[in-house]
């Protein structure tokens, strides 16, 4: 095991036994301290989506709202190891959980879609432990390991505490996703954000595309009469958060043509681009969202 992998072997076993609120204020120094100074490529894209988010914000905001950014990243990775701690202490509201209470009890396949806002870890741990969920649902998750083998290992382990299949992103992981989404109750949560290669959601005015995440989350939900269940966390003070369930989207079964595909995805693009522009400093893909694609879309307004 290398240096690092034992400092992150170490913090979290630190974390683990820490108050809450301790290792969430830890978790956003070492995300400055980390993360943003120590990946300027990533600080870089950030800072130019969040300047092209308020085009009028002098240098020193945007200065600002990146370092708030890089706080939110280091919270999140940090609050996994008390995540388990944060439902007991019920720290997570469910808005509005009549939502779920309706959703839940209903055979027909769900498509849990979300973005990286506030932490989304939790968001996952809230809904999939909500008790109509698990009497109900059998819950399925894409997932895209950490590089790092020791986070891996972390994250593994801690995800493995729910009652989630953990389907790791990879060839046949889409056959799979089929699979389950055509069984009674089967429920697959997909980021919509995350492409390959790239960021999918928000588009911001970038044209829609039916080969990215939306595009296939649109396939999977008329392939399979799959409901798509829109959802976001929002970070709260305290180490508090909301689980936003947006009503249900629902694509026509059955083959869909090229226009139906892409107005799906402008449907479920428009869904995501509000919550995500309101709360631009808990977006982890904003450190990824590609510096020329902000720049392209600023001529068009973003």
């Amino acid at each position: 095991m290398n240096i690092a992998a034992m400092r992150d072997v170490v913090l979290h076993r630190l974390m683990q036994v820490a108050p809450v609120e301790t290792c969430s204020a830890l978790g956003a120094e070492l995300g400055v301290w980390l993360g943003q100074r120590s990946d300027r490529a990533s600080d870089v894209r950030a800072k130019a989506l969040l300047q092209r988010l308020h085009p009028e914000a002098p240098a020193a905001v945007i200065e600002q709202q990146a370092r708030e950014l890089w706080r939110n990243i280091g919270r999140t990775f940090a609050e996994f190891s008390v995540l388990p701690r944060i439902i007991a202490e019920q720290r997570v509201t469910i808005a509005p959980d009549a939502t779920i209470e309706r959703i839940a009890p209903d055979p027909r396949p769900v498509i849990v879609c979300f973005v990286h806002l506030g932490n989304w870890e939790v968001l996952g741990a809230a809904l999939s432990s909500h008790p109509t969920v698990m009497a109900h649902r059998r819950m399925s998750a894409v997932i895209a390991p950490p590089a790092n083998p020791a986070r891996a290992a972390i994250a593994a382990r801690l995800r493995g505490m729910l009652s989630v299949e953990q389907l790791t992103i990879g060839p046949g992981v889409w056959r799979t996703v089929l699979n389950r989404l055509r069984q009674p109750f089967g429920t697959v949560w997909l980021a919509a954000d995350a492409a390959e290669g790239g960021v999918d959601t928000p588009l911001f005015h970038r044209p829609p595309r039916a080969d990215r995440t939306l595009g296939k989350i649109v396939r999977l939900a008329a392939s399979t009469g799959a409901l798509i269940v829109p959802a976001y966390c929002e970070r709260l003070p305290g180490v508090r958060f909301v689980a936003h369930v947006m009503e249900p989207y629902e694509v026509r079964a059955g083959v869909v043509d090229t226009a139906d595909l892409l107005q799906g995805v402008a449907d479920l693009n428009a869904l995501f681009d509000t919550p995500v522009r309101r709360l631009a400093t808990q977006w982890y893909m904003a450190i990824e969202f590609p510096a020329d694609a902000a720049l392209a879309a600023t001529t068009e307004g973003l």
